[in-house]
């Protein structure tokens, strides 16, 4: 037993009972059997290291039971502070180094939990699969309290990252946290430029049954995508998304884009239409910033960070909405034409649909009416007959910005 081992300030290590047995000749050393053994976890394994050669080689085998999880986090309170740990979980990896570290083993979750990001994670059960460059692996539990199954496989890891994934889950209610620092800038050395961020391929399919934010109440949610060379800039961006959602509610969606990019990313084409309803004047559109809807749609596809619109659409008591163009991601500007047609929910009804384009940046964009979308509707049609000549060159003048 090891009573008295030399512990590094801020870990607490449990009782352990420590025996090996080793075997030592010329050019070996020979770890025959090893195990620790406590109330909280057993390890066993063994392990040999051959350095007669030039290259030395090494080979070995190690299991882990981890007994009982909030008691191993015991051990190092500062490390697992706040991640309140519970549950079992198991582990066993092979390993061997001969010229290059090579590893392959498989980890299991019994009924295991935790906190994270201000989310209650419970009930996990699992198994993971993985060697030093590819993974796979498939859990159940509860997120929140509610369903959660989740399956996904990666490889690649070293040097393009590939992924993919299947996600359902009952409901996801996020909450909005304290927005974390800023992360430094990344200084290369030498003075040169910051090392390229690595790009990752991502493929998969979500479910959730409802979605739960302070800014965006919504129904079912599908969604899938094929994603490649996605990086925090998005430069690179290529592939294809698509997702519906609702019935729901949105209210101030800037304040969930700025937290979630892939929220933003998704939600692109609304946010320019909140945008655009407050800046255009002349049309008494509703209020887009605060609105129940039916469904959203969107279909999008990517080519080097540019956003094309295969279908972007919402259907709302007080207006249809749908958007064609495209968004250049990494520098937030716009190139879209929006669609509205108005129904009686928002008061005012009209018989065709009111058109706009949308230029420019996100922050700032450049909204223009479109003069011939407002020229056939119903009313100004008869009142330009009315006015004639003169009705045109009026409504241009009305909506000039």
């Amino acid at each position: 037993r090891a009573k008295n081992f030399p512990v590094p300030r801020g870990y607490k290590l449990p009782m352990t009972t420590v025996q090996a047995t080793l075997r030592l000749r010329p050019g070996l050393a020979d770890v025959q059997s090893f195990s620790a053994d406590s109330d909280a976890y057993a390890l066993t394994g063994r392990a040999a290291v051959n350095y007669a050669g030039a290259s030395p080689k090494a080979s070995g085998s190690l299991k882990a039971d981890v007994k009982n999880l909030a008691k191993l986090a015991a051990a190092a309170p500062e490390l697992a502070k706040g991640y309140a740990l519970s549950g079992k979980a198991s582990a066993r990896v092979d390993f061997a180094y001969d010229k290059a570290p090579s590893a392959k083993g498989s980890a299991e979750l019994a009924g295991a939990g935790g906190a994270f990001g201000g989310h209650d994670l419970s009930g996990l059960n699992g198994r993971l699969d993985f060697t030093m460059n590819a993974a796979s692996g498939a859990l159940d539990g509860r997120l929140d309290g509610e369903k959660l199954k989740f399956s996904f496989k990666a490889r690649d890891f070293a040097r393009h990252p590939k992924a993919e994934f299947d996600l359902d889950l009952a409901k996801l209610t996020l909450k909005d946290q304290p927005a974390a620092a800023p992360a430094p800038a990344a200084k290369a050395a030498g003075g040169g430029k910051a090392p390229a961020s690595r790009l990752l391929d991502l493929t998969g399919r979500v479910e959730i049954g409802a979605v739960d934010h302070p800014n965006f109440k919504c129904g079912p949610v599908k969604a899938r995508m094929e994603l490649r060379n996605i990086s925090e800039d998005m430069k690179a961006l290529d592939g294809s998304a698509a997702f519906n959602a609702g019935p729901g509610r949105l209210s101030e969606l800037y304040k969930l884009a700025a937290r979630y990019k892939a929220a933003k990313v998704a939600l692109y084409p609304l946010l320019a239409l909140q945008k655009a309803s407050k800046l255009v004047k002349g049309l008494n559109l509703p209020d887009f910033n605060n609105i129940d809807f039916e469904i959203i749609e969107g279909d999008y596809s990517f080519s080097k960070g540019l956003m094309r619109l295969n279908r972007s659409a919402m259907t709302a008591e007080v207006a249809d909405v749908s958007s064609t163009g495209s968004i250049d991601l990494p520098a937030e500007r716009m190139d879209l034409r929006v669609a509205t047609t108005l129904k009686k929910g928002s008061g005012v009804t009209l018989g065709a649909p009111l058109a706009m384009t949308v230029k420019g940046p996100l922050s700032d964009p450049s909204v223009k009416p479109d003069i011939k979308s407002i020229a056939e509707q119903p009313a100004v049609k008869k009142a330009l007959d009315r006015l004639a000549p003169e009705g045109s060159k009026l409504l241009k003048n009305l909506f000039k910005k």
